[in-house]
């Protein structure tokens, strides 16, 4: 039997549009084609100096460790609301604005019948400043369960600061092989970003 790959924690974004799947263990549960174009980082950055911080620490690694933790925790808990507060801007106007995406997210996990039991987040990379940015790239661990048992799997979340550290957002590195198809809708990401190999996800049937 076949199954798709995993998703991560976020959103699966296609560069030619906010293209949304929400993972299950034999199809796509929902696809959301946005029509109106994406933002870039830079059009949204001043929408980040009011953004209300969840959570903050004395440096910007620390910073994104913690928020990074209350991402991964608020989907657990299936709080949707911080989970898109801590999506990307880009992404979240993408998706035609946050109702609309939080509706969107909403919809998606209940109908994929799908509980994420543990997100396990590694090390961060080493933080890049691109002088109006700092960058990273956070490895998930993840485990799901489905009505026919667990998955398991690896992904990883590129994490953007436009206030030098104070808040992170994170886009989810879904099924994309390299930066080059997060760079079309986010051209200041820089280069020097890694991306870990893929992994493909197992399988524990019950």
């Amino acid at each position: 039997m076949k199954y798709i790959k995993p998703v991560g924690i976020l959103l699966l974004l296609i560069v030619a549009g906010a293209v949304v799947y929400i993972f299950k263990h034999t199809s796509p549960i929902i696809e959301i084609v946005n029509p109106e174009p994406i933002a870039t980082s830079t059009e949204v950055a001043t929408t980040t100096a009011t953004t209300t911080v969840l959570g903050t620490e004395s440096t910007p690694e620390a910073n994104l460790k913690l928020q990074a933790s209350i991402l991964a925790k608020a989907f657990i808990k299936k709080d949707y609301e911080t989970v898109i507060k801590y999506t990307h801007p880009t992404i979240v106007t993408g998706l035609g604005g946050k109702e609309k995406a939080l509706e969107n997210l909403k919809k998606g996990m209940a109908s994929a019948d799908m509980t994420f039991t543990v997100i396990d987040l590694e090390k961060p990379s080493a933080i890049i400043n691109t002088g109006t940015e700092l960058q990273s790239v956070i490895v998930e661990n993840l485990e799901m369960k489905i009505p026919t048992g667990t998955l398991k799997g690896k992904s990883a979340l590129i994490a953007i600061s436009m206030d030098k550290g104070k808040n992170w957002f994170f886009i989810d590195r879904s099924g994309a092989e390299d930066l080059k198809a997060f760079q079309t809708m986010l051209p200041t990401l820089s280069s020097k970003l890694v991306l870990p190999a893929k992994v493909e996800p197992t399988f524990v049937q019950n």
